[in-house]
């Protein structure tokens, strides 16, 4: 073969074996599905705030050509490369994930790491200003894309600080002046430290430096532009400290935390790092809100029988972290619950809950939060406390005439003629409205939509004996609204009362009516009086029983005795005719007795327990006392203790006098209440003079003679102006005690029917009476 073609062979030759040689040194970048990796890092400790670590990635199986590494929040990152221990790496930080990505570079002659194969990378960082003690980087390896079997790998490092700095208080009110203490002590610098910069948060404002000092005597000034505290001095050996108290005003909104810096310098100039001071500023008081019970309203028991106060209070501090007081201005409630709301750490649900009886009434309640930092806000309350069931304040069964059912022993009767019936009925409760049904016999009667006013529709009961009426009702307190439930009997009365018994007693213009009784299967109800055949007046058994004098029309009466007004019969023959009415309205047999009516008229007179100073308002027919006596209607002559009359000629005293005249004055002592029937005439009878009494100078106890109150200037009119004095003394038998009736004549001062009066008299006089 000729050279000429020779050359281009070998030429071709070379060129291939050149490219062979360069493909064997291209590095192997191919995935691999199963990586696996270890990693160290060095140092472990740390005492300065910049460091620079050293990460040992080791494949511990399949191969690995990509490493990330992972800074712990809040470092900051200064500078990575790789120690190219097996070839050229590059370095890559993604700010996104906080990682340096390290990857074998294009141009390198490195090749994957394959098992047990392992390369260096060297990271240099900050710790953050107030460095926690410990802190985790992550490692994580890739083959191309591939993660690693065991990403992510948590390597531990430690930060043993060189000086610690503290501040108090730390946790303070806005836009309020407080002292500061800012201590900072040299823990590990064998160096010591030289300087310390202390610099406050913007927006705060400085006012003094109160005082400084510590182990050795540092200088302190106020650098206002960088609102800092530079402080220096003699070298801080280790143990040793510097403080300085400052007065400053805090910013006027909350924040939680801000913070100071303390910025430490060795003697040789080195940082030794930045400490973060915080302090939580509280910018607003924590804020109660009460949702129940709402305002005004009735409340009622709920859950567990309790009387229930809930709400929330809610701050801008983080309540779970720092905590908050919260208290009720009523001890008779306790607090039940306390809890987040939901996820919040700033707002709390509450609820209170009485541990003693709450009684029915108005309640109000204060409730008081007090965050940390001392601040308060309150809320408070008022509402109406209802645990009381709608009361009866009437329950009417009316019959057909609209007359009312007597109600006896828990039962309505129903009279012999009753044929329909209907309810009229009230119930009181401040939780209105009060709404509710009414049955008859177990049928809805009405549905009550008012049950302050309860009026049906009647029912016929013409073929009924019994009836059972039921009325169901509920308020409108709330939660809980209180239910009254009640049933009624209604049954038909067709037995008539017996006849009744008495005694009648004829007095002037009237009867006394005594013992008078009768006997029902039900009970009575009223005593029917007729005088001569005409309907004269209806006694209820109440009122004749009544234990004071009682007035049934123009009648009277007292413990079971009517004193019966005949007054168009004076000096005539009377038939009184009397008959019991049961409470079904059964008019009983009748029982009749006739008498002679005396002329003239009739007055009763109460007499008290104790001391009674009285007179006869009439002229009696009879002054014995005994006959008087004989007319105190309950206890008779029996009743009284004693009586005194006085003579106003020898100004002496009578005890027991066995004659009682008008116009005079008596002192009646009496065992116990009751009523004296005074019967007589109110003037002499033709042909005699008007009546006179005379008045001996000086006291006199005289009697009022009239049957109707009248002033006194007017009764003594007949007596001389000047002759007497101005003041008449009488006595209040209900109160056992003096009073006095003035007689000017300008004066309303009465005199009352039965009443007697010391009168002092300048000179003799005779008092004329007024023809009433």
């Amino acid at each position: 073969m000729n050279k000429k073609k020779l050359a281009p062979l070998v030429v071709t030759s070379l060129l291939i074996i050149s490219t062979m040689l360069v493909l064997t040194h291209k590095p192997f970048v191919s995935g691999n599905s199963n990586p696996q990796h270890t990693a160290t890092v060095t140092p472990l400790t740390t005492t300065v705030p910049v460091v620079t670590y050293i990460f040992n990635v080791t494949c511990k199986s399949g191969s690995i050509n990509k490493t990330s590494i992972i800074l712990p929040a809040s470092f900051t990152p200064i500078s990575a490369r790789a120690k190219n221990d097996t070839g050229k790496w590059v370095v890559q930080w993604v700010s996104a994930k906080k990682s340096y990505n390290f990857s074998i570079a294009e141009d390198s002659n490195a090749t994957n790491l394959t098992a047990n194969q392992w390369t260096r990378f060297e990271v240099t960082v900050q710790w953050p200003a107030v460095p926690p003690t410990t802190v985790k980087f992550g490692v994580d390896a890739f083959s191309q894309t591939t993660a690693s079997l065991n990403n992510t790998l948590w390597l531990t490092v430690t930060f043993n600080p060189q000086f610690t700095a503290t501040i108090t208080p730390s946790l303070v009110q806005s836009s309020r002046s407080y002292n500061f203490n800012i201590t900072i002590k040299n823990i590990a610098s064998s160096t010591g430290l030289g300087t310390i910069n202390i610099t406050y948060p913007p927006e705060w404002t400085f006012r003094a430096i109160i005082n400084y000092g510590g182990s050795r005597p540092w200088s302190a000034i106020h650098d206002e532009p960088l609102r800092t505290f530079k402080l220096s001095g003699p070298n801080l050996l280790t143990g040793e400290y510097v403080w300085i108290l400052v007065n400053m005003t805090t910013q006027s909104t909350g924040e939680d935390p801000t913070n100071w810096l303390v910025t430490a310098w060795d003697i040789s100039g080195a940082l030794l790092g930045t400490r973060n001071l915080p302090v939580t500023v509280d910018g607003q008081a924590p804020t109660v809100n009460i949702d129940y019970p709402a305002a005004g309203g009735y409340y009622s028991v709920g859950f567990g029988k309790k009387i229930w106060i809930n709400g929330t209070v809610s701050d801008d501090l983080n309540i779970t972290k720092y905590g908050l007081t919260l208290t009720i201005d009523d001890t008779r409630f306790e607090r039940i619950v306390y809890a987040r709301h939901g996820d919040s750490h700033t707002t709390y649900d509450f609820a209170f809950a009485n541990k003693t009886a709450i009684p029915d009434g108005k309640l109000a309640v204060k409730i008081t939060a007090t965050d940390a930092s001392g601040r308060t806000g309150s809320a408070e309350r008022q509402t109406t406390i209802d645990n009381t069931a709608p009361r009866p304040v009437y329950v009417k069964v009316l019959d057909q005439n609209d007359n009312e059912l007597p109600f006896v022993n828990g039962i309505y009767w129903m009279g012999a003629e009753t044929t329909w019936i209907r309810v009229n009925a009230s119930f009181s409760n401040p939780a209105t409205p009060i709404t509710g049904k009414v049955y008859y016999n177990s049928t809805l009667w009405a549905n009550v939509t008012n049950g302050t006013n309860i009026t049906t529709t009647q029912i016929n009961v013409t073929s009924s004996s019994y009836v059972v009426l039921k009325i169901t009702l509920i308020d409108s307190a709330w939660p809980t609204p209180n239910n009254f439930t009640r049933t009624w009997e209604i049954k038909r009365d067709k037995e008539k009362p017996s006849a009744p018994t008495f005694t009648v007693q004829p007095i002037c213009s009237g009867a006394i009516i005594k013992a008078l009784t009768a006997t029902d299967n039900v009970g009575v109800l009223s005593f029917k009086v007729y005088v001569n055949g005409t309907p004269t007046v209806n006694v209820p058994l109440t009122s004749l029983q009544a234990q004071t004098l009682t007035s049934v029309g123009v009648h009277r009466t007292f413990s079971g005795i009517l004193v019966l007004n005949l007054t168009g019969y004076a000096g005539k023959k009377a038939n009184i005719t009397i008959a019991a009415v049961d409470y079904g309205g059964n008019e009983g047999p009748a029982v009749s007795t006739i008498i002679l009516v005396p002329k003239g008229t009739w007055y009763p007179i109460v007499l008290h327990e104790g001391w009674n100073l009285v007179s006869l308002p009439l002229i009696p027919n009879n002054t014995a006392t005994s006959s008087i006596y004989s007319l105190i209607l309950k206890q008779g002559a029996a009743g009284v203790t004693v009586t005194y009359g006085f003579d106003n000629t020898a100004k002496s005293w009578i005890m027991n006098p066995t004659t009682m005249a008008d116009g005079k004055g008596y002192w009646i002592y009496m065992k116990a209440y009751d009523v004296l029937i005074v019967q007589g005439l109110p003037t002499p009878e033709p042909p005699a003079l008007p009546t006179t009494y005379h008045l001996p100078a000086g006291w006199c106890l005289a009697g009022f003679t009239e049957t109707t109150s009248m002033e006194a200037d007017v009764y003594l009119e007949s007596l001389e102006p000047g002759s007497y004095f101005r003041w008449l003394y009488v006595w209040d038998a209900a109160a056992q005690s003096w009073t006095m009736v003035d007689t000017r004549p300008e004066s309303t001062d009465l005199l009352a029917p039965g009443q007697a009066f010391w009168i002092y008299l300048y000179q003799d006089q005779d008092l004329i009476p007024p023809i009433p």
